[in-house]
Parts: C-alpha cells; sequence; structure tokens
C-alpha cells in the first residue's frame, strides 16, 4: 500500500507508547481505523491482541474497525474469528432480528461498512446452513424457515471512499456471485434481501475447530 494519513497515524501511536503514554481504548481504535485504511490487516489483529493483554476493553468499533482490514484484504479465517469473538461478547446482537409472523429470521446492516456487512452476512447464512455449529446464534436465529431476510435499506449507505448508496449492491453481487446464494428481491421492499440458504461456497465453509460454541 502506498503510505499517506494512516501511516503518520500509526508513528504517532507508536511515538506515544515509546514516551509512555499509556493508550486507551480511544487510542487504540484511532490506530486501527488507521490499520484499516492502511490495509494492515495484521497490525490491526496484532493490536487488537495487544489492548486484551493490556486489559484495554475493545469495544464495537474496535471489532468493526479489525473486521473491516481483514475482510477487504480477503483474510476470511481471521474476520470469522474476530467476528465470532465480537458475537460472543455481544456487540452485534441488535442486528439479529426475528420476524415472528413468519417464523423468518433477519440481519440488520443499517449503519455498517460494506466489509463488516460481508463478515456478518457470511456468518449468518453458514449458521443458517448449519446451525448446530453455531451455538452462539441460537437464541438469535429463531427462524425454522430455511431463507434470511438482509436488510440494507434502499441506498443510504456510505462507503468509506465517500461514495454513497453502495451497500445493497455490493452486498447483492456478493451473496449471489461469491456465495452463489440464490436471491428474491421484493419489489414493495426494495431494502430488503431475501436469501434461500441451504447452500454454500468456500468462503462459508470452515473447520470444526474454528466455530465457537
Amino acid at each position: 500500500c502506498n503510505k499517506g494519513p494512516w501511516d503518520f497515524s500509526l508513528k504517532l501511536f507508536e511515538e506515544m507508547k515509546e514516551r509512555k503514554i499509556k493508550p486507551d481504548t480511544v487510542s487504540y481504535n484511532a490506530a486501527l481505523t488507521a490499520c484499516n485504511k492502511g490495509g494492515q490487516w495484521e497490525y490491526a489483529l496484532q493490536l487488537l491482541e495487544e489492548m486484551k493483554r493490556n486489559h484495554i476493553p475493545p469495544d464495537k468499533i474496535s471489532y468493526s474497525v479489525t473486521l473491516g482490514a481483514c475482510e477487504d484484504n480477503g483474510k476470511y479465517e481471521e474476520s470469522f474469528r474476530v467476528l465470532s469473538e465480537a458475537i460472543k461478547r455481544g456487540f452485534f446482537d441488535h442486528s439479529f432480528k426475528y420476524y415472528d409472523a413468519s417464523n423468518q429470521d433477519a440481519l440488520d446492516l443499517h449503519g455498517y461498512t460494506s466489509g463488516v456487512s460481508k463478515a456478518l452476512v457470511r456468518y449468518c447464512l453458514k449458521a443458517k446452513d448449519n446451525p448446530s455449529d453455531f451455538g452462539l446464534l441460537r437464541d438469535a436465529m429463531k427462524g425454522r424457515s430455511n431463507s434470511l431476510w438482509i436488510i440494507t435499506g434502499q441506498g443510504n449507505h456510505a462507503n468509506k471512499d465517500g461514495r454513497r448508496g453502495v451497500l445493497k449492491k455490493e452486498i447483492l453481487s456478493y451473496v449471489q456471485d461469491e456465495l452463489k446464494y440464490p436471491v428474491v428481491i421484493q419489489p414493495d421492499n426494495r431494502g430488503h434481501i431475501l436469501v434461500l440458504c441451504g447452500r454454500s461456497s468456500d468462503k462459508c465453509s470452515f473447520s470444526k475447530n474454528e466455530l465457537i460454541k
């Protein structure tokens, strides 16, 4: 990656530590954000682990930014581990919804970047295909139908480069073209995507020892 403001931010962060100034969660999140912008996914993972070693609690921003760094660089297994830990800590609970009338589960992606959204989508689709392996989502995903609603909204999300209205298009392409799941678009609710589960691809597959019960 070409160096830029993100590199300067990381240098400031390291200089702060060299001066024995103890970083807090906000400081780490700024450094993690710089890692995300600079494509430094390995360093992001190191900083997240460093936070935990130093008893500085990662928050939702910490996990989201690290998740984005991994996703944007195609590090899906690392992304899966970060997301599993974040879900275990309850940071994404509000994203999982249940439609009682139709007995269907839904994933609400409002407020998330493309990278975080893709990680959540992949995790939930794998959970629908293999519910016994995903104990963390047993309570959150109550629907018995073999489908998942993905709520993207109609295009008011901003991508990290400033472009707007890209999330639905990206998620639709991701689910259909990369993960190879069939989808249904509701003409009367264009902010929702109905995914028909039961199929998965390599990017949705993880070994048993990578699944958190």
